[in-house]
């Protein structure tokens, strides 16, 4: 109760309620949530159709679903594992098994986490499945670690276990003169490439299918680098491809027999018509033996050490045949060949020259003649761009061959038929061009690429 007095003397009473409450807490901050925290680890327990995939995980205490992307192409991931949830703020290890890949295959993939955040992804990382091909030379695939030195006139049995193998092989010349010789399975398209001892590229072989031959005589001494490869990722972990070549070594060590202890191999040469095949290489698998015929068919080899050698024959357009000869000092032994015509003619491919090879026809046809694309790689200041990579794929041809520019960025593809041709060109550090040329029968055309900087 309240009684109030004014200066009149005055007075009024009346009544005040004064009501207390409790003190409110002060409202607690909503916290802050991040996106998870990832990180993509190497991948174990790698095997022929599986791998376990591993990564690490802060959740950064919202619950959080994780799962590894993969595929066979880098950047692109076309296949999902399955997830696993994470909570917390501790760094966790994930661990998730995948299963049904491709043996011999190399997979990239990244580890990815995702909450109420937002999204994470980790780095890439790759592994490359085990194969059950088995290659006697692996690992070659790369020029550090090429086989060899190999030996003239040895037969080299090998396999492309993935579509990204290469086997790189290499060998030393002493002399300008050097035949190379692929035999491929016939349901695979494999390329034979050569290199100088700088690894650029010389010249290659790359015909549909078939053999593929690389004939040089004007090579310098030192070591060169071969490659085997399939034409966009062709392979078969079955399929033995067969690599032989003829040169003269640059070192031997061999002790060189006295005239006693040589004796002389010779022959013919002839197609299965009997007529003399012109040209052909005839080699031992040892002892480094070679020689040329001639118009008539017939060589010879002299001074050949006494002893057992497998020789092979073989010649532009026909298959290879190989036979056992015995060798007896003072003596002349006699091996006489008798070749099949390839289906797929092996062409000689010069590094600046290609030439082709039809897709084999069951039908003859007419004689036709024959045209020519050339030009120049540029760059976007008109300089010219030198060892750029210059591909020409016909559309109903199918033929293919590749050349590289020179100093002067100069390229030219010979032998061509009427047909609509794709040329590719690239080169590190620039952006790829394509071009597409009509060329019509007996046409020789011209075009200038030109390469931007990337």
């Amino acid at each position: 109760m309240v009684t109030a007095t004014d200066n009149a003397g005055n007075t009024a009473t009346d009544s005040i309620t004064v009501t207390y409450s409790e003190p409110q807490p002060t409202p607690s901050p909503i916290p802050i949530i991040n996106p998870p925290t990832v990180e993509t680890d190497s991948a174990t327990n790698v095997s022929t159709g599986s791998a376990t995939l591993n990564g690490t995980v802060n959740a950064n205490n919202s619950s959080t679903i994780v799962w590894f992307e993969y595929g066979t192409t880098n950047g692109v991931y076309s296949f999902l594992s399955s997830t696993q949830s994470v909570n917390g703020t501790a760094d966790t290890s994930i661990s998730i098994s995948i299963s049904g890949l491709s043996e011999g295959t190399m997979y990239y993939y990244r580890i990815a986490g995702q909450n109420s955040a937002g999204t994470s992804y980790g780095d890439e990382k790759n592994f490359t499945t085990e194969s059950s091909c088995i290659d006697d030379f692996e690992p070659n695939d790369d020029f550090d670690v090429a086989y060899g030195p190999l030996e003239s006139g040895k037969s080299y049995e090998g396999k492309l276990c993935s579509s990204s193998d290469r086997d790189y092989f290499k060998f030393e010349l002493k002399n300008p003169d050097v035949q190379l010789m692929l035999t491929v399975p016939t349901d695979n398209d494999y390329d034979l490439y050569l290199y100088d001892s700088s690894k650029s590229e010389i010249s290659n072989s790359a015909n549909p299918k078939g053999t593929e031959t690389i004939s040089h005589n004007d090579l310098e001494a030192g070591m060169y680098y071969i490659q085997v490869s399939g034409y966009s990722g062709s392979y078969n972990t079955e399929d033995v491809y067969v690599l032989v070549g003829t040169w003269t070594a640059a070192t031997s060590t061999t002790p060189v027999p006295t005239p006693a202890e040589l004796g002389t191999i010779f022959g013919s040469v002839v197609d299965t018509d009997g007529k003399p095949v012109a040209n052909a290489t005839v080699f031992t698998d040892k002892g480094g033996y070679s020689a040329k015929n001639g118009s008539n068919g017939i060589y010879q080899l002299n001074d050949v050490a006494e002893g057992s050698y497998l020789l092979t024959a073989l010649a532009e357009g026909y298959g290879s045949v190989s036979q056992t000869v015995t060798v007896k000092a003072g003596e002349t032994t006699q091996a006489d060949f008798t070749l099949l015509r390839a289906i797929t003619p092996p062409t000689p491919v010069p590094s600046l020259s290609p030439s082709f090879s039809p897709v084999p026809s069951t039908t003859p046809t007419p004689s036709t003649l024959t045209g020519k694309i050339f030009g120049y790689v540029m760059d976007e200041i008109d300089n010219p761009v030198k060892k750029a990579k210059v591909r020409c794929k016909g559309k109903n041809t199918k033929v293919k061959a590749n050349a590289t520019t020179t100093k002067q960025g100069y390229f030219e593809f010979n032998n061509l038929s009427a047909d609509s041709y794709k040329i590719t060109a690239k080169k590190k550090g620039f952006n790829k061009s394509k071009y597409n040329v009509n060329l019509e029968e007996g046409e020789e055309k011209e075009i200038e690429i030109v390469l931007e900087e990337k």
